[in-house]
């Protein structure tokens, strides 16, 4: 038998639980799961509630500091890759706790790298970057994925001249 003794650990034991199962007006709604998502955040048992509801499939209230609809889209898609990623949050658009958390560190790495370069001290950027499983030679290889091979710098480059070539029939006409 499985131990739920986790919710005696939970920062939200001493809460109101009608925070973690909003209801009523939407803008009083909105308040409370506001409020019990940040009261998640720093709960030392966030990650066993969260397994908790994506092993029951919970579809109401507010579970391991995430909503329902996060976890529908965490259950409709368990297998994939992009999932904890950068690229889960801003492109996938999942709002789990793992993509959440891998959107703040790619953020204040950018953040570092680009003080960094302000000050000259930035480290120098890699030659040519190449990513497995990018369609080389495309946009999504070059900017999606950010590839930098051979392949994909060559298409930038392509499509860099054909946008100057643009600019020159359009001045010129």
């Amino acid at each position: 038998m499985k131990d739920d003794s986790y919710h005696l650990r939970g920062a939200c034991r001493s809460y109101p639980p009608d925070w973690w199962w909003p209801d009523g007006p939407l803008h009083e709604k909105l308040r409370h799961e506001a409020a019990a998502l940040t009261i998640c955040r720093d709960c030392p048992v966030r990650g066993l509630c969260l397994q908790d509801a994506l092993e029951n499939e919970e579809t109401e209230g507010i579970w391991g500091g995430t909503t329902p609809s996060q976890r529908e889209a965490m259950l409709s898609h368990p297998d994939e890759r992009w999932h904890g990623t950068f690229n889960g949050y801003n492109h996938h658009g999942c709002r789990c706790p793992a993509c959440m958390e891998a959107n703040r560190r790619r953020t204040r790495e950018r953040s570092e790298q680009k003080r960094l370069e302000r000050q000259g001290v930035a480290p120098s950027k890699p030659a040519g970057r190449i990513i497995e499983g990018a369609p080389h030679g495309t946009a999504s290889g070059y900017n999606f994925h950010k590839c930098r091979c051979a392949e994909c710098r060559a298409y930038l480059a392509d499509k860099r001249r054909g946008q100057r070539e643009r600019r020159r029939q359009a001045a010129a006409s």
